[in-house]
């Protein structure tokens, strides 16, 4: 299934930042799932998430992307619920632009944390803005193409 572009999705329900029932959430419910969350090899511009929770499977993402310009997470949350296996990231993107982050939560509830929080795996991440996000992981951040790697804390 193809994410779409310039359009909203809004979760309905409690806080994402939890492990419970009433999240909106998108991915493998629990440790039984062998995939990412979201996966999506597309270029996807102008789409914003909203009280959402992305969930990741054990070696794997909870959102993944390789093309991803002008979109807003606000209140969403990047989680490895219940996986015995860390996984790989909470958000992994080839290419950014405009990308904004505000108030949103990348780790775990209850179990193991991500191997990487942020993960930018191609050339760019330009006039892009994280603002007032708990950031977990083995490392925090990784920009790959500039060997910079930021710990959690460090933001």
């Amino acid at each position: 299934t193809l994410l779409p572009s310039h359009c909203d999705v809004i979760g309905i329900g409690d806080d994402p930042r939890g492990n419970g029932a009433g999240i909106a959430r998108i991915g493998p419910d629990d440790n039984t799932g062998t995939k990412d969350g979201v996966k999506s090899t597309e270029t996807i511009r102008g789409t914003n998430f909203y009280n959402l929770q992305f969930q990741a499977a054990s070696g794997k993402d909870a959102f993944n992307c390789t093309n991803l310009y002008r979109c807003i997470f606000e209140n969403c949350a990047f989680m490895p619920n219940g996986v015995a296996v860390s996984p790989t990231a909470g958000f992994k993107v080839a290419k950014g632009s405009g990308v904004v982050m505000n108030n949103c939560h990348f780790g775990s509830a209850s179990s193991t944390d991500f191997v990487v929080g942020i993960s930018v795996t191609g050339t760019h991440w330009h006039n892009c803005k994280v603002t007032n996000c708990h950031i977990t992981g083995i490392t925090g951040i990784v920009f790959r193409n500039r060997n910079d790697r930021i710990a959690p804390g460090q933001i």
